[in-house]
């Protein structure tokens, strides 16, 4: 039975009357309820936040795989100036799908060029983007989307997210 009986019992003319008294008590299955819920909607956010993510990488992947090798001289170029920084030098390819250079890639980093001519030097754009590299900004907005995804629900990550993405640019 769902609800506990009362009973209370009267004497007139030998009858009983018997009331039943529901009682307004949360169960253990509403709160499991609430909490399987609260759990399948972070589960789904989670997961459409992660995926979305995962596109983006795969479209960076895309791009790289269509890009083609930059001229020598700017090889030569990343290349001392990635000796100068200390770290080793990451590939570098023409993309004329970019508005502008960018790195991309954690184990194998790359730096995709425009196709066409930028407002700065390639020495300064080349700078740039191998003190992105030293950085290890590829890894921490990896570090930073995943966290973001997770714990969605945190407003202070979300603008630590944004001012981070603004301050890495």
């Amino acid at each position: 039975k769902p609800f506990p009986e009362s009973r209370t019992s009267s004497n007139t003319s030998s009858s009983t009357v018997v009331t039943e008294t529901p009682q307004t008590n949360v169960t253990g299955s509403t709160i499991s309820r609430f909490y399987v819920s609260v759990c399948l909607l972070w589960g789904i956010v989670s997961s459409t936040l992660l995926f979305r993510f995962g596109r983006a990488l795969r479209r960076i992947e895309r791009l790289r795989r269509h890009s083609s090798k930059a001229d020598p001289d700017a090889i030569a170029l990343v290349r001392n100036l990635a000796m100068k920084f200390s770290i080793t030098a990451p590939s570098l390819l023409r993309c004329p799908l970019v508005p502008s250079a960018c790195l991309t890639g954690i184990r194998h980093p790359v730096i995709l060029l425009p196709d066409e001519s930028m407002p700065l030097s390639l020495r300064e754009v080349l700078v740039h983007e191998l003190a992105h590299l030293r950085r290890r900004d590829c890894l921490w907005n990896l570090l930073r989307h995943a966290a973001v995804a997770v714990l969605f629900f945190q407003p202070p990550l979300w603008l630590l997210s944004r001012r981070l993405e603004i301050g890495s640019a």
